[in-house]
């Protein structure tokens, strides 16, 4: 009898504040992704497609250049005569090397003969295979820094000072006192009439290189 009356007895918890929980509204899904493309409205539908649309603009960018890639290397001497007996300790290595005696050098070639247009093309498919490697070393950074120097002296010669700074930027990023690097970077500053910044750079400039008399008569 006791068990029974036990049974009969109401229950005084209220459970209905429960009923809720584990059931997140559509607004806090969408912010987790755990919905139905049935249960998208048409705007966010749209917005989707065109997200997988931009990206796959960029993964055909991207094909794009490792194709570009793949004809620079076949347009220049396929044969390895400029190894010259070099002993290469790693694949990075053996990379840098393709580029300086191949692209950078073409580049170099035509920068000298004042065909530009050649000159920026070949530097910038070097600086394209470098980065494609992925591992950057030492060594990789120091020939990026080279052929990003080869680069601004270039654009120098257009009066392009935004792209300039933008490739001293990313030299000084990797070496705070490359000394083309400072320079360049102070006379694009100097041109934007930014006359601390020019002045900072060619400070640091000729702290490390005190004999560079272009910089020491530009910040007289």
């Amino acid at each position: 009898r006791k068990v029974l009356s036990q049974e009969q007895k109401p229950d005084r918890l209220d459970y209905s504040r429960f009923n809720e929980i584990g059931e997140d509204d559509r607004e806090e899904r969408l912010q987790t992704g755990d919905v139905s493309w049935e249960e998208l409205k048409k705007e966010e539908k749209k917005q989707v497609w065109d997200a997988r649309e931009q990206m796959d603009a960029v993964l055909e960018q991207k094909r794009r250049e490792e194709d570009d890639w793949k004809r620079q290397l076949k347009e220049k001497p396929s044969d390895l005569s400029w190894v010259k007996g070099q002993h290469f300790a790693s694949y990075e290595a053996f990379c840098v090397g393709r580029v300086e005696a191949t692209l950078k050098k073409s580049g170099n070639e035509a920068f000298k003969r004042g065909d530009l247009g050649q000159a920026q093309v070949d530097w910038e498919a070097g600086v394209g295979m470098l980065l494609a490697l992925g591992t950057l070393t030492p060594e990789v950074l120091s020939a990026l820094c080279i052929l990003r120097n080869n680069l601004a002296q270039l654009h120098i010669k257009r009066g392009e000072w935004g792209k300039v700074k933008d490739l001293t930027d990313r030299i000084l990023d990797t070496q705070p006192s490359n000394e083309k690097a400072l320079y360049r970077r102070a006379q694009a500053f100097f041109t934007f009439s930014l006359w601390e910044k020019c002045e900072a750079d060619l400070e640091v400039l000729l702290k490390h290189y005190p004999q560079n008399k272009d910089a020491a008569a530009m910040l007289r």
